[in-house]
This record gives structure tokens, C-alpha cells and sequence, in this order.
């Protein structure tokens, strides 16, 4: 009886430890987690973000820190954006990016100066926004707006034309 006690428990414990070893912890902790980028000290969560990157949870001081991390990893490199995480301005909570609205100010000091503040309603956003040049968007539209061009392409006009046509 007391073998099939002990088999139940180490079963029990191998569950348990294979569980948690493939879940990573979505969480920031405030003056405890540095950013991935910049090794800055995140400390208003309310402008972090986080990202899971082969089972492991990384944390931002701000979504355009976590932007650049994106773009130096190699084309090969596939990121998801079930797999990156925002905080809303107001209550700080993480939340999928596929349901975050984003919007992109220049009035509002943020972290790393990166512009852009989160909330997970389309509604906190329109109520946040003041401003004719703020821009409300997705992750999609910030990744386009304030991430590295794909293309540039220099033209020069003259009295003959542009070049290249």
C-alpha cells in the first residue's frame, strides 16, 4: 500500500513540474524585470510589454523596445502576435496583442520615448486620444508606422524627369 502511495505522488509530481515547465509566466514585476532590449529597470508596466520567445517570457520597458528586439532577429525568425503581450495604460493588465489598440502620440511622455500607449478597448482609446495627429491602431499598424521601412527607394526629379522611372 505504501509503494502505490508513493507511485501516485511521483506521478502526481511529474505532472505537476511537466505543467508548469511548458507554460512560461506572463507577468511583469515592477522594479524587478528589466527590459530585453535596453536592460533598462521596467517600472511603469502600464507602458511595458512582453513577448514569448521558446517558452520563455521577455520583458519590455515599452512596446518600441520591443520592436527593435523583432527587427534584429533574423527574417527566418517568426514572431506571433498571440505570442506578444501589451499592458494597458490604464490598468496595467497584459493582454494579447491581437486585442490591444494602440495609439500613437507624441503628447503624452512615454517610456524610451516610444509614442505609443495601449488599452484594450477601442473605446479607452478614442476617449485617451485628444489630438487631430494621434493615430489609433493595432499591432499590425504600429509594426508599419514606427518600425523599419521594408523599402527605400531614392528618386531623384529633374528637368528630364524622376530617376529611376
Amino acid at each position: 500500500m505504501k509503494s502505490m502511495i508513493q507511485s501516485f505522488l511521483l506521478v502526481v509530481l511529474i505532472i505537476l513540474l511537466g505543467g508548469c515547465a511548458s507554460e512560461p509566466r506572463i507577468q511583469i514585476y515592477p522594479g524587478i524585470d528589466v527590459c530585453h532590449t535596453c536592460n533598462m529597470n521596467i517600472d511603469q508596466v502600464n507602458h511595458a510589454s512582453g513577448m514569448v520567445v521558446s517558452g520563455e517570457f521577455l520583458t519590455y520597458d515599452s512596446p518600441k523596445c520591443m520592436l527593435r528586439h523583432i527587427e534584429s532577429l533574423p527574417e527566418s525568425f517568426v514572431v506571433r502576435s498571440s505570442d506578444i503581450y501589451l499592458a494597458d495604460y490604464n490598468t496595467s493588465a497584459l493582454a494579447s496583442a491581437d486585442s490591444m489598440v494602440m495609439v500613437l502620440t507624441n503628447h503624452v511622455p512615454t517610456v524610451m520615448n516610444g509614442q505609443v500607449v495601449c488599452f484594450s478597448s477601442q473605446e479607452a482609446a478614442e476617449s485617451f486620444s485628444e489630438y487631430d495627429d494621434e493615430i489609433i491602431t493595432d499591432w499590425v499598424g504600429f509594426q508599419t508606422l514606427r518600425g523599419k521601412p521594408d523599402l527605400i527607394v531614392e528618386a531623384a526629379l529633374s528637368p528630364t524627369g524622376m530617376l529611376p522611372d
